[in-house]
C-alpha cells in the first residue's frame, strides 16, 4: 500500500513541477510581450526617423536576354497546346443524350429482362442532358421530326 501511496505521490509531484514550470514560462512571455509594447506615438517617431527610398524596393530589373528566354519559353510551352486544340477542333465527337438514369443493387439488375419497365430519375417532359465526349454540354426537350427520335437544345451550359 505505502508503495502505490509513494508511487502515487511523484506522479503528483511531477504533475506539480510541469504546472509550476508551465506558469514560470508563461510569466516570462508575459513580460517580453510587455516590454515589446509600443505606443501610438512611440512607433510613429521610430518611423518618422527612418527615411523611406521607393528607390530600394525595387526589384532588379531583366536583362534583354533574360526577357528574350523567358518569350522562347512562353512560345514552346504554347505550340503543343495550340496542337491539340487544331487536332481536337477536327476530330469527330460523341454527342449522348442522356434522358435519365437509375441506381439498382445487384439482385435488381440480374432480374431484368425484356419488358421490364425501369423508373428513371426524371420525370416525363423534363430536359434531358446532352453531353460531347462525356462532358455536360447542353439541355434539351425529347422530341420527333420527321419520324425520327430528336433533341431539341434549350440551354447550352
Amino acid at each position: 500500500m505505502q508503495e502505490i501511496n509513494s508511487e502515487l505521490q511523484e506522479e503528483i509531484d511531477k504533475v506539480l513541477t510541469t504546472v509550476r514550470s508551465d506558469k514560470k514560462e508563461r510569466a516570462l512571455s508575459d513580460e517580453e510581450e510587455k516590454s515589446v509594447t509600443l505606443s501610438q506615438s512611440e512607433l510613429e517617431k521610430i518611423l518618422e526617423s527612418v527615411p523611406l527610398k521607393v528607390e530600394n524596393l525595387k526589384a532588379p530589373e531583366e536583362s534583354k536576354e533574360e526577357v528574350e528566354q523567358k518569350a522562347k519559353i512562353a512560345e514552346r510551352q504554347a505550340q503543343p497546346a495550340a496542337m491539340f486544340a487544331e487536332a481536337n477542333a477536327h476530330s469527330p465527337k460523341r454527342i449522348s443524350v442522356i434522358y435519365g438514369s437509375l441506381l439498382c443493387d445487384e439482385e435488381k439488375f440480374s432480374s431484368i429482362k425484356e419488358g421490364t419497365v425501369l423508373d428513371l430519375d426524371r420525370a416525363a417532359g423534363e430536359v434531358a442532358d446532352i453531353l460531347v465526349d462525356g462532358k455536360l454540354y447542353a439541355k434539351g426537350m425529347i422530341g420527333a421530326k420527321n419520324g425520327k427520335t430528336a433533341v431539341k437544345i434549350t440551354l447550352i451550359v
